[in-house]
């Protein structure tokens, strides 16, 4: 009933500045732009919220994937925003395109690139020159968009800077070879521009013989160069020529960026920025701003300055290798950390999403948990970390107040994590079958007083084991949770030719509450499927721990496998779909047959096996493959009709995950870990759903209180946790015999 639309409304990804200069401020407002996946993101940092969202023009998009964002650049008087996008990865882009924005709207058709990767784009002369560097220089005059030059250089250029010093205007570019000068010998006016090259000479600096790699240069207003050595030597060059120079850090450089106050800003790879007095060349202010990792420090990648006459503030934006990006607000006296946008990568590579109540989602990889805010926020609530272990996949689910992850290793054997009240609870569970875990399943439900247990389905190789794990969860002295148990094994000959679905349902008017002791038997429901058949099985469990299964219904095969199923929580039906787009509905509670439908392929498309079902029962969303691979997209379709209400795109890696959410959200995971959020609306207005479904969600209100994002704390090994609970027993007796002796 009317008409459905989608809007991107949230990107929670990680910058992804693989370059000094991928970051853009905004000259007069201060909006931040800066790349993430498929998009460029504009953020405020006044109103600290996601504003606006550019992407390559629908007519650039059509019969291929989205190009990645690369870097951008606004005009100096911020009406206009260059941004590149470009195809491939690493140094050898297969192509680019530079797309102009005014206000968000595309003013041009998307500007041919430079050869390979863009590195950096750069506004000159009064904004009237555009100029883009890669394998090759390409430079366009504006407003006419016209190409008046391109300069060959044979070699990646990653980072340029344009001196408008008289008589001879000009550039300097860096690349491997060194630093290069170039005088540009005709006026923007002219059809061609006409270039004169010079190799700066920078045998000073180290001496004779020793090689001087420059990572970055920027230049004043009069025409004054500095340049960046990767041993953090900073220059300052005239008409090419080297001034003064002078080494300010003892570790390796990555970018310099000159302020409105005429200072310098330098980054470097240990997580530091000096600032530089640019005339002496010598620190006058430091800071830290990197954090740590595994590895080290995490390295500083590059800078963004701005000025806001307007409220006397000056700010200057560092991106790190880790996607997160921090802010140094400065005035008159002084230079102090202003705020910070965290990395919201998920920990390794990104496997399922669920949401929680509002705009929470968690998201699972193969090393760990992250909690996330889909909001224009941008808010990383925290991680969770788990054990150094080699894992194929895993999936999350939650109910009203556990969170619950379990991952397949390689080796067999699963690991199951929950989490309560920000403590995270973990077990080890061993498969009968010691092989490799295919396809998971979970459901929480409540096992008496302060217990809850993860029912888990797993296939490996032809077996389907379900296991029943308890969790203790609140800390009573004396009570510990039973030992993880399998509940039945069975066979399925067809998945051992396919990669099978799995999904574990409540079954409708059932509570999901279950004790041993009870005399009274609790039913969920089990759906297979493969290229053979699909199957509905009613899991019954008994007062005595064990298990019946039984079969209730079986959907013939159809002319291609059943890859994918969905169902919506406390719905009363299900949704399975097959490779080729047919689907059909089915009752939980009988595998009675509700409808069918064929969704419309583009041809070569296939379905992929993500499926998920919102809150009303009324929309599907459902990835895309093209032939082996994972398209980056998702069909937004019609349940009734199959029609296709969108076709969603914007990621630049496999969908790993699809969570409707319960304020009328639909968040997109991609195996990166960047997050899209959609906002679904019918006639203008946001579909909501019903507040019953909200209150099985859990809340992380409490997370989103703390000031700063929350390092949750990690997860031990089995055997860690096994001699710290011995080490707390024993001081526990200790205290007892002392208090005794009293």
């Amino acid at each position: 009933d009317g008409m459905i639309s989608l809007a991107l409304e949230g990107v929670c990804a990680a910058a992804s500045c693989s370059s000094a200069h991928a970051v853009a401020v905004h000259p007069q407002e201060g909006s931040l732009a800066f790349p993430a996946g498929s998009v460029f993101v504009l953020y405020s940092p006044w109103s600290r919220r996601q504003v606006r969202f550019l992407s390559q023009p629908e007519a650039a998009l059509e019969d291929r994937v989205p190009f990645r964002a690369l870097c951008a650049a606004f005009s100096t008087t911020g009406q206009l925003l260059a941004a590149a996008f470009g195809a491939g990865s690493g140094y050898q882009d297969a192509s680019s395109e530079v797309v102009i924005f005014a206000d968000g709207v595309v003013l041009v058709e998307p500007l041919v690139g430079p050869g390979g990767r863009c590195w950096q784009v750069a506004w000159a002369c009064n904004d009237t020159v555009l100029v883009a560097v890669g394998t090759t220089v390409r430079v366009w005059r504006w407003p006419e968009a016209q190409c008046i030059g391109e300069l060959s250089i044979g070699s990646p250029a990653w980072a340029f800077s344009w001196c408008a010093c008289q008589p001879s205007p000009g550039f300097a570019i860096v690349r491997p070879q060194g630093l290069t000068w170039h005088v540009m010998r005709s006026s923007p006016a002219h059809a061609d521009a006409v270039f004169e090259e010079r190799l700066v000479d920078l045998q000073q600096v180290e001496g004779p013989g020793v090689p001087v790699q420059i990572v970055d240069v920027t230049s004043a207003q009069d025409g004054v160069l500095y340049a960046l050595s990767l041993q953090s030597t900073i220059l300052r060059l005239r008409q090419g020529v080297v001034e003064r120079f002078n080494r300010i850090h003892s570790g390796a450089a990555r970018a310099v960026e000159i302020l409105a106050d005429g200072r310098l800003a330098c980054a470097f790879a240990d997580g530091f920025v000096h600032m530089v007095d640019s005339n002496t060349l010598a620190v006058v202010a430091d800071f830290w701003l990197g954090g740590e990792s595994t590895g080290g420090p995490i390295a500083a990648v590059g800078l963004a300055a701005a000025r806001f006459p307007r409220r006397g503030t000056e700010a200057l934006w560092v991106s790190f290798a880790d996607g997160s990006l921090s802010a140094i607000k400065s005035d008159s006296t002084e230079a102090v950390p202003w705020q910070t946008l965290p990395s919201l990568v998920s920990p390794g590579t990104a496997c399922d999403l669920v949401a929680l109540r509002g705009a929470d989602l968690a998201l699972c990889g193969d090393c760990g948990l992250a909690l996330r805010c889909m909001t224009g926020e941008g808010i990383g609530l925290g991680e969770v970390l788990v054990p150094d272990c080699e894992y194929d996949f895993s999936v999350v689910t939650t109910d009203a107040d556990l969170l619950v992850m379990v991952c397949g290793h390689t080796t067999g054997g699963l690991s199951v994590f929950s989490m309560h009240d920000l403590r995270v609870l973990p077990v080890r569970v061993k498969t009968k079958t010691q092989s490799r875990v295919r396809a998971l399943s979970v459901l929480v439900m409540a096992m008496g007083v302060n217990q809850k247990a993860a029912i888990v389905a797993a296939a490996l190789n032809n077996i389907i084991e379900i296991h029943l794990v308890p969790f203790l969860m609140d800390s009573v002295p004396g009570q510990r949770s039973k030992k993880p148990s399998v509940i039945i094994a069975m066979n399925e000959p067809f998945i051992k030719t396919s990669l099978p679905s799995l999904a574990l349902i409540q079954s409708p008017g059932d509570v999901l509450a279950w004790t041993h002791n009870s005399n009274e038997p609790f039913n969920m429901r089990l759906v297979t499927s493969g290229p053979e058949m699909l199957l509905i099985r009613e899991v019954r469990f008994k007062g005595a721990g064990g298990a019946k299964v039984r079969r209730i219904h079986q959907e013939l095969a159809v002319k291609s496998a059943w890859v994918a199923i969905g169902h919506c929580i406390g719905g009363e039906s299900a949704f399975a779909i097959a490779l080729h787009g047919f689907a059909t509905n089915f009752t939980i509670d009988t595998g009675e047959r509700l409808g069918q439908f064929q969704v419309a392929l583009p041809p070569g498309q296939t379905i992929g096996n993500k499926l998920r079902v919102d809150s009303t029962g009324r929309i599907l969303a459902v990835t895309v493959e093209q032939g082996t691979i994972v398209a980056p997209h998702v069909l937004v379709l019609d349940a009734e009709t199959g029609c296709c209400l969108a076709n969603l795109t914007g990621h630049i890696t496999p969908i790993s995950g699809l969570a409707f959410s319960s304020i009328g959200r639909l968040a997109v995971l991609g195996t990166d870990g960047s997050l899209l959020v959609w906002c679904i609306s019918r006639d203008g207005v946001p579909l909501m759903v019903p507040l019953r479904v909200d209150e099985l969600l859990p809340s992380m209100d409490h997370v989103r209180a703390a000031s700063a994002p929350l390092q949750l704390t990690h997860v031990m090994q089995p055997q860690q946790q096994k001699q710290q609970q011995q080490q707390q027993q024993k001081q526990q007796h200790q205290h007892q015999k002392q208090q005794q002796q009293q």
